[in-house]
């Protein structure tokens, strides 16, 4: 079963259930940025499904804040912690915003989408990133 971190502060409790019970992916759906940093840390995921735009936490270290701060979203700080980590993780970004920086191992798809195209995408990166 395919392991999928979801970050994303929004009311996603249907979408986490949908990708669980309709395509089978065992999903954790986690909320608040500093919660998915910690999880990227601790567990081990096939790949994150993640919402670019999310509040800053006020716990989060001074260094993120003024990144935060200084135009970065949330979103891009928690893909390059990722990226610290793990450089080859598939990431999927979706957002309400125009265009994401992406590198070779992550894609992006625009907010609303139905998420049966959210999973042809993730299944296409996820496909992609195996074969390299």
């Amino acid at each position: 079963m395919i392991r999928i971190l979801l970050i994303d502060d929004g009311e996603s409790a249907i979408f986490a259930e949908t990708l669980s019970e309709n395509f089978h992916f065992e999903v954790n759906w986690i909320k608040d940025a500093e919660q998915a940093i910690k999880a990227i840390n601790h567990f081990q995921y096939d790949a994150v499904i993640l919402d670019y735009m999310m509040p800053v936490p006020s716990i989060w270290p001074k260094s993120d804040q003024i990144e935060a701060n200084n135009g970065l979203s949330t979103g891009s700080i928690i893909f390059n912690r990722i990226r610290e980590k793990y450089s080859n993780m598939p990431i999927l970004i979706y957002s309400a915003r125009g265009s994401v920086l992406i590198d070779e191992y992550s894609s992006y798809i625009r907010k609303p989408e139905l998420i049966s195209d959210l999973v042809k995408e993730l299944k296409s990166l996820l496909k992609r990133c195996k074969n390299k």
